[in-house]
């Protein structure tokens, strides 16, 4: 099982950035005699395209909305004392979306 994992890893980061052709070709090897990563292939496939073809349309006021969701979710985690989190929570608001 840890040798899946290492490559369920191997697969994930295929798909998310270049890899080398040695590394494709290791996973290619793998996945002929592995039932288990080759449905994992195929499912992470699958669910790549699918998100590729959702469409997200948003309103004129859904920045907004999104801002203030974060912004009560950053004041609750403060009420609960998460300080390291509110901090990221903070920056992450001031520089995605900058007060108007």
């Amino acid at each position: 099982m840890e040798g899946d994992k290492r490559f369920r890893e191997l697969i994930d980061r295929s798909f998310a950035e270049e890899i080398s052709e040695g590394e494709r070709q290791l996973i290619r090897d793998h996945i002929r005699d592995c039932d288990g990563c080759k449905r994992y292939v195929e499912l992470t496939a699958r669910t790549i395209r699918g998100l590729r073809e959702f469409t997200f349309v948003s309103g004129p006021d859904s920045n907004a909305q999104v801002r203030e969701i974060l912004a009560h979710h950053t004041g609750t985690m403060r009420q609960h004392k998460v300080r390291s989190r509110c901090q990221l929570w903070d920056r992450h608001l001031s520089t995605r979306w900058p007060s108007s």
